[in-house]
């Protein structure tokens, strides 16, 4: 497979009285399988026959699920749970996500400091899933935004 994952950050000081900053972040991620050929097994892992006695295969492009693209949760997009954010493709009924092969992550957010290690945040995040990376659409993305607190306490943030 070809895979490839880009990544922007950018941070701006809007107020330095007040220690409030603009953050925000891109991401874009697309990957492709090469086509390859496998045999068909069956439940009890032996392969299949056809009715000449060879065996059955077939073609497959997909990625190994543990290099698929995912999102949602607290480091991707906030408001969504955790790897759970994805098109109709890459869910199943449950609304667990099978991962694809593209990823659009955007984020912004306002921090401001309200003393003594706590603060506050704002943020809108937005993006998606998609089974293969030419589906990749600015017009699905998925939004969500909120508030967040943060403390930095003596055994590291919160």
């Amino acid at each position: 497979f070809l895979k490839g994952f880009a990544q922007a950050y950018g941070f701006r000081r809007i107020s330095r009285r007040n220690r409030v900053i603009l953050a925000g972040r891109a991401q874009v991620g697309l990957a492709r399988g090469f086509p390859r050929e496998v045999v068909i097994v069956d439940a009890d892992g032996e392969p299949l026959r056809d009715t000449v006695g060879a065996l059955r295969t077939q073609i497959i492009e997909d990625l190994p699920a543990g290099r698929r693209f995912f999102a949602g949760g607290s480091t991707t997009v906030r408001g969504f749970q955790q790897d759970r954010l994805g098109v109709p493709a890459v869910l199943n009924a449950d609304g667990l996500s099978s991962g694809g092969n593209g990823v659009i992550i955007l984020n912004g957010e306002v921090r401001t400091q309200l003393g003594r290690g706590l603060g506050l945040v704002g943020f809108i995040d937005g993006g998606n899933v998609f089974a293969r990376a030419s589906d990749l659409a600015l017009s699905r993305v998925r939004g969500a935004a909120g508030l967040g607190v943060r403390y930095q306490s003596p055994l590291g943030p919160l």
